[in-house]
Parts: C-alpha cells; structure tokens; sequence
C-alpha cells in the first residue's frame, strides 16, 4: 500500500546522493524548514523556495517481472529515471521530470519491463514538470 501511494521507506528506497525532497519528504511533512540542522538543509531550502525540484518520486504500474533496484528507466532513447524499489505490481521510481516531459508520452521501460508512470496522490506536482498551482 506504501509503494502504491508513493512514500517510500528512508532506507531501501532512499540513497545517501538523493536529497529529501527529490523524495517527496517536503510534501508528507518529513522536513521543517522552520528549525534544526540536516545534512543538504541549504539545497533542499533553496529547493524548497525555488518552489521546484528537478527530480520526484514517483509511483510507476508494471507490467512484467519487477526490475532490480538500480534498473535505469528510459522513454524512447532518454533515460529518465532510475527504480527504487518495488511491491506487487507498482514500483518506486526517481525520475527526472524535465526529461519526463520532453519523452512526450513515450512508453516508459525498465529493461524489460513496461511501465506506467503517475505522480503520488499528495504530489504538488506534475509529470509535465509543472507545480499544480502552476498549472491551473
């Protein structure tokens, strides 16, 4: 149900180079901005003010064996992505949404596995690369 929703675990779907909010950590509440100390405070605040992050987690429908963790996401010839983990038919995947969105709708892979990419149901964000306010 975790996966299905786009929260992934801090360890196992995170890596140590990812930044809090390239995992969605500013939009579950995982992150004040108002107090304390992390390591990548100064990135994530100007991420955070910026109001845009350049890569997301998000939930991506397979269809096919589960790729490895690691396994590169492509959409045509441009790789997008990378998965994070997986759980029943969906997966976790880190994306770039720039690069997402210049694919233009081109089917997602990861090795041989097709996928199905959607933005989390909390996500202020689109798979476009747009901010929900933005786009309205």
């Amino acid at each position: 149900m975790r996966v299905a929703r786009g929260a992934g675990r801090s360890a196992g779907h995170r890596r140590d180079k990812d930044f809090p909010i390239e995992c969605n950590l500013d939009l579950l509440n995982g992150i004040d901005f108002k107090k304390g100390c992390f390591v990548g405070q100064e990135v994530a605040s100007r991420m955070h003010r910026k109001g845009k992050a350049r890569k997301r987690l998000v939930v991506a429908a397979m269809e096919g064996d589960a790729p490895d963790q690691g396994t590169d996401i492509t959409m045509g010839d441009a790789k997008v992505g990378s998965v994070c983990g997986h759980a029943g038919n969906d997966a976790l995947a880190l994306v770039f949404l720039d690069r997402v969105a210049r694919a233009g709708g081109a089917d997602a892979q990861a090795g041989d596995t097709s996928l199905t990419l959607r933005v989390p149901p909390y996500a202020a964000f689109t798979l476009d690369g747009t901010l929900e306010e933005d786009a309205q």
